[in-house]
């Protein structure tokens, strides 16, 4: 035989409303909806982001845009880029006028003619053409005031003559002398400019393809054959013979590079019974 007990209508209401107060038992000293500030300062004061929430955050919420700005993602890098539509005034920072000391320097001697090329009797002889080649030096200092740590170049307020003489020494008597294949190369450093219809000017190389000297005599030291070039200024940011031009040392900047000259050299017409039995080409140069 079941049993079957009942409960009291009372004892139901009871269960009931202890249930209903579990659910509704909230204190709201710890509601974090009311007056828990959830944001959180990233790098200083003016940017907060939210935190305390699952829901996704948009970087609007955390980055004011205004209605003139531009906000864009980098594809490469998914960085965001904030681009101002605004007018910037620049700063100007004048150097007061710098000074370069003056180029005078004399390269290496080219054989055209030696002893060994006299033959013992004749009148008149020949020298096959020789390839040969000349280094001389660029050498100048450049004097800045001492606020100025280092500079990317410099301009001429006028661009200053450099001329490559080719002399002459001791010298002797000679029908003419044929230079062909003619290349100079000039240091980075230089801002050349060909003043002159002399050769072709690239990339600080000066070629020429032919050039004669005509004479029935030269005196000791004569300058046979000049070329001018003009230099507007000098770039110091290309690495020099010494170490780079900057940085600035002591207030000056030092320049002290090579200058190659090349060509191949043919001597007619030398005189043989001749005391000096040689003639030297010698590059010579200048820059004001």
């Amino acid at each position: 035989m079941t049993v079957k007990k009942q409960l009291h209508p009372l004892v139901w209401a009871f269960f009931m409303s202890c249930s209903l107060g579990i659910v509704s038992c909230v204190d709201s000293k710890y509601d974090l909806d009311k007056d828990i500030d959830m944001t959180v300062n990233v790098g200083g004061e003016y940017l907060t982001i939210p935190a305390g929430g699952t829901e996704q955050a948009l970087l609007s919420t955390i980055i004011e845009v205004e209605k003139d700005d531009m906000l864009q993602p980098d594809e490469n890098t998914r960085e965001y880029h904030l681009t101002k539509k605004e007018t910037i005034t620049g700063s100007e920072f004048k150097v007061n006028p710098v000074m370069a000391d003056a180029v005078d320097e004399t390269g290496s001697p080219i054989s055209a003619v030696t002893p060994e090329d006299f033959p013992s009797s004749g009148d008149k002889f020949d020298v096959s053409p020789k390839d040969e080649s000349s280094t001389t030096k660029v050498s100048s200092t450049i004097s800045v005031e001492d606020d100025v740590k280092a500079l990317k170049w410099v301009n001429g307020t006028a661009p200053s003559k450099m001329n490559i003489q080719m002399d002459l020494t001791p010298g002797f008597q000679y029908d003419a002398i044929t230079l062909t294949n003619i290349r100079i190369e000039f240091p980075e450093v230089l801002k050349l400019e060909n003043t002159s219809s002399t050769g072709k000017l690239e990339n600080n190389v000066l070629t020429i393809d032919k050039h004669v000297i005509n004479s029935s005599s030269s005196a000791e030291g004569e300058s046979a054959w000049t070329i001018e070039l003009a230099v507007k200024g000098y770039n110091l940011e290309a690495k020099t013979g010494v170490s780079g031009a900057n940085p600035i040392e002591n207030g000056k900047i030092s320049i002290n590079d090579d200058v190659l000259v090349k060509m191949t050299v043919s001597v007619n017409g030398v005189q043989s019974n001749q005391t000096i039995k040689k003639l030297e080409i010698v590059p010579h140069i200048t820059l004001d």
